[in-house]
């Protein structure tokens, strides 16, 4: 996801040259190397950056703030389930942003949330909100909301995958080619949501357009309702949000 976010910020017009990337991964350095970063060797090679983008795995962090040299720097955080003040604790820093993004910042999609801590100027976070716009969007939420940030544009992804999956394989159990079927129920989707946001208005008042009386919408939304679906769903989310929160307390 990290390179996923940089690549954004080249979107924006950050020049490649400009990014200096530390992995201990080589597939990662060699990527970073193709899009036109410096690849460095040694974490205070670093030292010269305004702001760093932390992404390592949440549980290699107690690991990497032995040899964090960097008090002043601004770091920006995408480890799932690490607080800003565990941040601020671990790397002996104020300057501390979290960032949540999500699988569709990949292709510039992106839905985000983003929160900073109080010692983050205005300029700072005009900064990295005009960097991440190149990943796709973003909402200032307050921390306390990161969890069901995590549930409804983190994993939600998946839940619309297992949608679309069941959606193709009743088509596919109909007739029609899976490939057809999988490209005209993500179609679907995606005009769906995009309507859904250039008419602006609620969900419920667009799917009574589309429910004639009698007809075959209305009984296919009968059999969804008698299975649970909306409750199954809504369930869904709650339950990732608690998991969310065990997780960013350990457990």
């Amino acid at each position: 996801m990290g390179s996923a976010l940089v690549e954004g910020f080249i979107r924006t017009g950050l020049l490649p040259n400009q990014i200096l990337v530390y992995d201990l991964s080589k597939i990662a350095c060699k990527k970073a190397q193709e899009v036109g970063c410096q690849v460095v060797h040694s974490l205070i090679d670093l030292e010269e950056c305004d702001m760093v983008l932390l992404a390592i795995k949440p549980q290699s962090l107690d690991e990497l703030a032995k040899e964090w040299p960097f008090k002043e720097m601004t770091v920006v955080s995408i480890l799932a389930g690490i607080s800003i003040n565990q941040l601020e604790q671990s790397l002996s820093t104020q300057k501390v942003v979290r960032v949540m993004p999500n699988l569709p910042a990949q292709i510039g999609k992106g839905v985000m949330a983003v929160c900073f801590s109080q010692a983050i100027s205005e300029d700072i976070k005009q900064t990295i909100k005009d960097l991440l716009r190149g990943s796709g969007f973003y909402w200032e939420l307050e921390e306390k909301h990161f969890n069901t940030v995590t549930a409804l544009s983190g994993s939600s992804p998946a839940f619309f995958l297992l949608v679309l999956e069941a959606m193709v394989f009743g088509g596919v159990s109909e007739g029609l080619n899976s490939q057809i079927a999988l490209e005209m129920v993500a179609h679907t989707m995606i005009g769906t949501a995009e309507y859904l946001l250039t008419e602006n208005k609620h969900p419920a008042e667009i799917r009574d357009l589309i429910t004639s009386p009698a007809g075959t919408t209305a009984a296919g939304i009968m059999v969804l309702e008698e299975k649970g679906v909306r409750a199954a769903i809504s369930s869904a989310i709650k339950a990732a949000t608690q998991r969310g929160k065990e997780l960013s307390e350990g457990d």
